[in-house]
């Protein structure tokens, strides 16, 4: 049963889902468009939980950035890490077979008990991969999407600009309430 509890510490996807939903519901508190954090939410189900609620807002757009790719390399890891298992009980199995040919009672047993464990422990990593290579595929889209929908806005900043209701983060810089001029038309 080695193989089988490794198994399932690396399939339960839970702390990386908790991440995604938290930057989901980040991005709801910060008041952006949807379309700049499907990928977000679309990797926090499919690792398992729905955007989280309740959550401060993002203080910039470098930190959002910097999120995804810190779960991107996170889930990247994990990924890593259940192709590494697969592999190691690939070899255990093929191993095993080996020893279920031997005269005595023990030695084949335990092969029998390798193999069963083996087997367990690949059908609970089988749907792993797919997911974790859903979420980083709609993770990587995360930057463009947020781009695309505020390239008007990143275009402004890139004059010199600043935008309306306080700059709000996509400068990074927050305008104290004292110092607010009105919007010149």
């Amino acid at each position: 049963m080695r193989y089988t509890a490794t198994a399932q510490a690396l399939a339960d996807t839970g702390d990386l889902a908790r991440v995604a939903a938290s930057m989901a519901g980040r991005c709801v508190a910060t008041g952006l468009d949807v379309t700049t954090y499907r990928g977000i939410i679309a990797a926090a189900i499919a690792l398992g939980q729905r955007p989280m609620r309740g959550c401060p807002r993002w203080d910039t757009d470098q930190e959002l950035i910097t999120a995804v790719h810190d779960l991107e390399i996170e889930i990247g890891h994990r990924a890593r890490r259940v192709d590494d298992l697969a592999r190691t009980m690939r070899a255990a199995i093929r191993q095993a077979r080996s020893w279920l040919m031997s005269e005595d009672d023990d030695v084949a047993a335990r092969a029998r008990a390798v193999i069963a464990d083996c087997r367990t422990a690949l059908e609970i990593l089988e749907p792993i991969p797919d997911r974790l290579r859903y979420a980083t595929a709609r993770l990587i889209a995360v930057p463009g999407e947020l781009g695309e929908t505020y390239a008007a806005a990143y275009a402004l900043i890139a004059r010199g600009r600043t935008l309306p209701h306080e700059g709000r983060w996509v400068t990074g810089a927050r305008t104290p309430a004292s110092t607010r001029q009105p919007a010149r038309l």
